[in-house]
């Protein structure tokens, strides 16, 4: 609904797009969320200008979130006939989390200030937060992070969206994989996942690039994971 009052709405040129966000004054840190996949068919040098975090996801856990995201959370929700018709559907499914994380692979020697995070290690304790407000040069000390931290835990955010005071989210229903803090756990998918779902996923990780490089540790990890 309203996609194309919202295309119309703002340029689609990319460098009027980055001359806007260039210009944008008023607050110490500018925060830009992007999926990979906005940057495909892009010239990548404006990210040189910028400080690039790139967070991963164990790849099986990111697709049966993102199965509950577009069968669940939305005004027009997709329908599949099960979880695994989803998982291996070629435009949505796990071969699209593959291919966005190769393409950021490929580049990740394109950028200048660039920070690998892993979503894992994120959910085990503040030090991955602490280290991202290091790189971002915010001046915290630790236990301001701490605090943050332990304020906006997954079950705290959780209760704040069921009772309808979590900031800019639409709410879909109070069933658990209706909400958009879910469960928020590691490894969730070997709960969700059939043995074939897994099976197939673990052969589709063999395609994800591992070359040696400053990067190949984390893919390795999610490629070794079972």
């Amino acid at each position: 609904p309203g996609r194309e009052d919202t295309l119309n709405s703002m340029s689609s040129d990319i460098t009027e797009v980055l001359e806007s966000i260039y210009e944008t004054s008023g607050c110490e840190v500018l925060f830009l969320k992007n999926m990979a996949h906005h940057h495909q068919q892009m010239d990548l040098e404006f990210l040189n200008k910028m400080t690039n975090l790139f967070l991963v996801r164990n790849p099986k856990d990111v697709v049966v979130s993102h199965y509950h995201q577009i069968t669940k959370r939305s005004l027009k929700p997709l329908k599949f006939s099960s979880m695994s018709s989803f998982i291996r559907n070629n435009e949505l499914g796990f071969n699209r989390i593959i291919h966005f994380y190769n393409l950021w692979f490929k580049q990740k020697n394109e950028v200048r200030d660039f920070l690998l995070i892993k979503y894992e290690n994120m959910t085990m304790s503040s030090d991955t937060l602490f280290l991202v407000s290091e790189f971002l040069k915010l001046k915290l000390d630790k236990e301001i992070v701490n605090h943050i931290y332990n304020e906006f835990t997954s079950e705290k955010m959780r209760k704040k969206e069921l009772r309808g005071d979590l900031n800019n989210s639409m709410s879909f229903g109070t069933e658990l994989n209706s909400l958009k803090v879910r469960k928020a756990k590691v490894g969730t998918y070997k709960h969700e996942m059939n043995k074939d779902d897994i099976d197939y996923c673990n052969i589709k990780l063999k395609d994800l690039n591992t070359e040696q490089s400053s990067l190949e540790k984390i893919f390795v990890e999610l490629v070794k994971e079972k």
